[in-house]
């Protein structure tokens, strides 16, 4: 699994490479793709990702393993329908496809300014991948990729959890996590959550190795958080809860804590190298007015999410909030774990503090969306199934038939969730069809719903757009008004509602649309 994290992790900043040369062509990615995945396989052919099965006879004698297989498999089936469909999701839509779309288009990796596409400074490791996807296929090769990225998650909870439970629980562990809506909503996107999260619990793996065992472990674990750091800016939160563990357990505070921050931070220099080329400020947008008033809001608001009472009622509020959709499971096991949570190892207990941890940061630092607590849910899988070792038969008996029947009920929801694709997949549906009837126009998606952008906007127009958010299924020359650059001729002003801007007065009105809420102006 190491192997595969460091190879997938290359290969992003190969695509990088190529992004930076001018060379996000077909032909470039094509080569260097067949090249470097080719040159992987041979390699491991005779390794092979060791999965650790054990006993196999007695594992696949055990009713309840296979029928957790099976709700896995069912639940695998019912994502990847869903990432077969064309993607409806806000953030894919507003950046990491749109900024995947636009380096294809200029065949580069290049600055966008403004207040839209920010996040074009940001570590961008997924949307990398998601371009290379983008010159073989649509959107839908890259949620392919993410659905992928869900699989390996779940392999890397595995190597996780047999460590430290038996068969049957760390099945059960990795049933749970698979199954969470909100993992289940996050495998149908082209988002990069489960990118993180697939390097955090390998992190997290190879750091409690290192507890245990010392030796390289500690490089290994800084290794795939650099690559979380890559993914997502949030990595800067689980990085400093390394450093806290670090300093609390570690023999050697500041050689560790020094050689843990050097190399994640090495490992995503290239990227904080650009934003500070690009910006003047390596974590650009943090602590940024764009970041601050976007995401944090005024200083009032912020003190007033983070009444300390919320500390404690957020686990409550999330879990049944209809836009986090966490398991109730946790909260039933969360008395059991906090009777005999000081009865564990001390692995166990530092695992603990991992996730409360986590979920210190996660509180701290809103919009509190459960995917942002996604990287520190398989340590909490693992404590509370590694403390309900620590009772009697009846009442592992009562919890284990408590979180199958919740996994059951998260597979039954996520299917009726998923309905909605199984038309357009089949081929019942066409995709315009599907998306004019899918996507949120009264929140700022586009398209192109009955093709007259198909057939009037030419391949030398460029389309002036006003006040349309998401912009990924535009597919003709446009530019944005977040980034034009004055004196750019424009040959059409596209707007959303509104009225239109006083210095284009003298435009002719010559398309509007009801349903999308768009007119299109020609310029003089």
């Amino acid at each position: 699994m190491f192997e595969l994290a460091i190879a997938i992790g290359l290969y992003s900043y190969l695509i990088l490479c190529l992004g930076l040369l001018g060379r996000l062509t077909f032909y470039p990615v094509t080569i260097l793709s067949v090249l470097f995945w080719g040159f992987f396989t041979i390699v491991k052919r005779k390794k092979g990702i060791k999965i650790g099965w054990g006993s196999k006879r007695k594992f696949f004698a055990d009713s309840l393993i296979l029928f957790l297989l099976l709700i896995l498999l069912f639940q695998a089936i019912i994502n990847l329908i869903g990432a077969l469909g064309p993607e409806l999701s806000f953030d894919a839509l507003w950046y990491h496809l749109t900024l995947a779309k636009l380096y294809v288009s200029e065949q580069r990796v290049f600055h966008i300014p403004g207040g839209l596409l920010y996040y074009s400074a940001m570590p961008r490791f997924g949307e990398m991948l998601y371009a290379a996807a983008l010159i073989f296929k649509d959107e839908i090769l890259a949620k392919l990729i993410h659905w992928g990225f869900g699989l390996l998650s779940a392999l890397a909870l595995w190597s996780l959890l047999k460590r430290y439970l038996n068969p049957r629980f760390s099945f059960l562990g990795i049933t749970l996590f698979y199954t969470l809506l909100v993992v289940g909503w996050q495998l149908t996107t082209a988002y990069v959550d489960l990118i993180r999260v697939f390097f955090e619990i390998l992190a997290l793996t190879y750091f409690l190795l290192w507890l245990e065992k010392k030796g390289n472990w500690l490089t290994k674990s800084a290794l795939m958080m650099g690559f979380s750091l890559c993914t997502k800016h949030l990595g800067l939160e689980t990085q400093a809860i390394f450093l806290i563990l670090i300093l609390l357990f570690s023999q050697k505070r500041m050689r560790d804590g020094l050689t843990f921050l050097m190399i994640s931070l090495t490992v995503a220099l290239p990227w904080y190298l650009l934003s500070f080329l690009n910006t003047g400020y390596p974590f650009y947008p943090l602590f940024t007015p764009w970041f601050t008033c976007g995401q944090i809001g005024e200083w009032e608001h912020f003190l007033a999410a983070h009444n300390p009472l919320l500390f404690f009622t957020s686990p409550w509020s999330t879990t049944f909030h209809l836009d986090n959709l966490l398991s109730p499971v946790f909260l039933i096991l969360l008395p059991l774990v906090l009777v005999k949570i000081w009865k564990q190892t001390r692995i166990i207990k530092i695992t603990a503090l991992y996730a409360l941890l986590g979920y210190f940061f996660w509180w701290l630092t809103p919009p509190s969306s459960a995917r942002y607590l996604l990287p520190f849910i398989p340590a909490l899988i693992l404590v509370s199934l590694k403390t309900l070792t620590f009772y009697r038969k009846s009442v592992q008996q009562i919890a284990l038939g408590a979180m199958v029947f919740a996994c059951l009920l998260n597979l039954g929801s996520r299917a009726l969730a998923t309905s909605k694709f199984l038309p357009v997949v089949l081929g019942q549906q066409s995709k315009v069809e599907f998306l004019s009837q899918n996507l949120n126009f009264d929140y700022g998606d586009f398209y192109d719903v009955d093709g007259f952008f198909k057939e009037n906007i030419k391949e030398n127009d460029l389309v002036l757009i006003q006040g349309i958010h998401n912009l990924y299924y535009i597919d003709f020359p446009f530019v944005h008004e977040s980034w034009a650059q004055p004196g750019t001729k424009f040959t059409h002003l596209l707007i959303r509602e509104g009225d239109l801007p006083e210095e284009y007065n003298q435009a002719k009105l010559i398309y509007e649309n009801a349903k999308t809420k768009v007119k299109l102006y020609e310029l003089e």
